[in-house]
């Protein structure tokens, strides 16, 4: 199964790129740049330019890994967009247009106090080339001093909010949160078939490895902080999306 693991990786560092260079950095430059649309003290806004800093390296560093993992394989690199982009932009389209503004600041704080089990196992896993695990373990430090920060920015967001974008925001929070933590099905079913199983079998495994309810209490565990911190109650989660 290493064709499959490496695809798996390369998901993971695709994801990496993709959610610090699109989602996070735009947030933190706004909220640097005093444009996010509520007070924020001068420190947080000096504090705000420091992680636009670490999230370009995050970005920038798992840009490098796919190139060096690709040097290193003879598996090649298939770009592609995360699964989480595509379903974030759609919760945004579904939206009254009144209401998308809030998508931004909302889908950042969601992903920047999450705890997501991938920085504390990739570091352990000695199978894994070192780069990866000290990239990845540095990683794991920098979002833990920017799940604090962002944990007083969503402090800060919503005593601005009325009541009904306060409700808007809660909505859309369980369907953000699947879509940050829930595994990349279409991903590993591909990892799979480049492996020698057919898509049929692919499916099949995927399903057998991620029964919906274990994947729904994974995402439950790792969101508790998020949840506990938000106006979302810890409803029952939508279904999963595995295509």
């Amino acid at each position: 199964m290493r064709v499959a693991a490496i695809h798996r990786l390369y998901g993971y560092l695709d994801f990496t790129a993709e959610l610090e260079s699109t989602l996070v950095i735009p947030v933190a430059t706004e909220l640097a740049r005093t444009r996010a649309g509520f007070a924020v003290p001068d420190e947080m806004c000096r504090d705000a330019f420091k992680i636009v800093t670490d999230e370009a390296y995050h970005a920038q560093f798992s840009d490098d890994l796919i190139h060096q993992l690709g040097a290193r394989t003879d598996l090649p690199h298939h770009r592609r967009t995360p699964a989480f982009f595509s379903t974030l932009a759609l919760l945004e389209e579904q939206l009254d247009p009144a209401m998308r503004t809030l998508c931004p600041m909302s889908f950042a704080i969601c992903s920047e106090t999450l705890i997501s089990s991938i920085l504390t196992a990739l570091p352990q896993d000695t199978r894994l080339l070192p780069a990866i695990r000290k990239s990845v373990r540095d990683h794991a430090q920098d979002e833990g001093r920017h799940n604090a920060y962002f944990r007083d920015v969503l402090h800060r967001f919503l005593p601005g909010l009325t009541s009904h974008q306060r409700r808007v925001v809660g909505q859309l929070l369980p369907r953000a949160i699947l879509a940050f933590l829930q595994p990349d099905f279409a991903l590993i079913q591909l990892g799979l078939v480049s492996a020698g199983l057919s898509p049929a079998q692919a499916a099949e495994v995927v399903v057998d490895c991620y029964p919906e309810e274990e994947v729904r209490e994974s995402c439950r565990r790792s969101a508790s902080v998020t949840l506990r911190f938000t106006v979302a109650t810890p409803r029952a989660f939508p279904p999963l999306a595995r295509q």
